[in-house]
């Protein structure tokens, strides 16, 4: 039997994602986003509060990177979220160096082992505390280390995600089958 639970968002395993963004002066800037995904096949979203840094960035240059983070990486991208970027150089303190993005006016973190290029299509103001980004996916950067044919493994890459219901991060597991093929068996 099912038990009703407190209403909340709970969408798992949900990635964490470190934004890149350069200020009005071309200093990088990164900070964690809990809220962020897939909006369609190019593009992704994120949801940002009005008063961030990294908010009037994008709002200055129209571009951002996003970055996943890894397991090795959980503290450092912890922290970027709980400080601002309007107090201290964040990736500095935590030991990240940058890149200039090939496709895009944004940072990429070289620490973190995948990152997306993103240009502002669209923004959206749900209320006064709120900005969320549509970014059009223009270049995704990938260490090599991690890629088997051409592609990123989330088994080398030991994606970290964060568990909304728990307040805690863990890895993406293991494969359990392979997409648009396993539920063919219904297919008559």
């Amino acid at each position: 039997m099912k038990i009703n639970i407190k209403s909340r968002t709970a969408i798992a395993p949900l990635p964490i994602l470190v934004v890149g963004s350069y200020d009005k002066n071309g200093k990088a800037n990164a900070m964690t986003a809990a809220w962020g995904g897939v909006f369609n096949d190019n593009q992704v979203i994120i949801t940002l509060a009005k008063d961030h840094l990294t908010t009037q960035n994008i709002l200055e240059n129209k571009a951002f990177s996003l970055a996943y983070v890894d397991d090795a990486h959980v503290a450092e991208a912890d922290y970027l979220g709980l400080v601002s970027g309007k107090d201290i150089d964040k990736l500095s303190k935590v030991g990240f160096h940058t890149s200039n993005g090939s496709s895009v006016n944004a940072p990429i973190i070289d620490e973190l082992p995948v990152s997306i290029e993103c240009k502002v299509h669209d923004i959206l103001t749900p209320d006064e505390e709120t900005v969320v980004f549509i970014g059009d996916v223009l270049n995704i950067l990938a260490d090599e280390e991690i890629l088997i044919d051409g592609r990123p493994s989330l088994d080398r890459l030991r994606l970290a995600s964060y568990d909304t219901f728990n307040h805690s991060y863990r890895v993406v597991g293991s494969s359990i089958g392979k997409a648009y093929n396993v539920g063919k068996k219904y297919i008559k």
